[in-house]
């Protein structure tokens, strides 16, 4: 009396390039979350004309970034920014630490250019106010101050969640594909050097 022979297939090497290929698109758009929330940053949200008192409704805590708007000479310019004082309140008149940011950023978007100036750091949202003066007894032209935020631990986590999700998942096929393939080319005797690609 024969015995029937069942022969398992095993799954098939595309197995593990779809495994990388998972690690590597998730990845890819983790990283563009990331660029697209910095490129928005540069996207001014507000602007006003200063010197003025001004409340800025910061709907969520992360960084953010002043700049002003160049514009022709004689009708007001970043230059006159340099002649005045710029503050930043909370509620109760609680000061905003105003940074110079480590680096300059200058774009052009709508015809317009923006230079930046200050940035800083908010952990509540809400509505702040910003006043922007020239001292005591002084004036001159008047300027455009732009408003941009960018939600970091907002984006931080998205891109975080989709990137570990893609990577944990990309590398599960990949060590199942390697281990059903090992365990059924033993049975078939393929040798163990052979095992895991074969």
């Amino acid at each position: 009396m024969g015995i029937a022979v069942t022969e398992v297939n095993r799954p098939s090497r595309m197995q593990y390039f779809a495994g990388i290929a998972i690690i590597v698109i998730t990845s890819a758009i983790a990283i563009g979350l990331l660029v697209s929330g910095a490129l928005n940053l540069v996207r001014p949200d507000m602007s006003f004309t200063v010197p003025g008192t001004h409340q800025l409704a910061l709907n969520s805590s992360g960084y953010y970034l002043l700049f002003c708007e160049e514009q022709d000479s004689g009708s007001g310019s970043c230059d006159a920014i340099s002649d005045m004082d710029i503050n930043l309140y909370y509620s109760d008149s609680n000061p905003v630490e105003l940074s110079y940011p480590s680096s300059d950023i200058d774009y052009t978007i709508d015809g317009k250019s923006y230079s930046s100036i200050y940035d800083f750091w908010i952990d509540e949202p809400g509505t702040y106010t910003l006043v922007v003066e020239y001292d005591e007894g002084e004036s001159g032209l008047d300027a455009v101050i732009a408003v941009t935020g960018f939600d970091f631990m907002g984006a931080f986590a998205a891109s975080f969640a989709i990137g570990t999700i893609g990577f944990i998942v990309g590398i599960v096929i990949v060590i199942r594909t390697a281990m059903k393939r090992r365990s059924i080319g033993r049975r078939a005797g393929v040798t163990p050097v052979d095992r895991f690609w074969c």
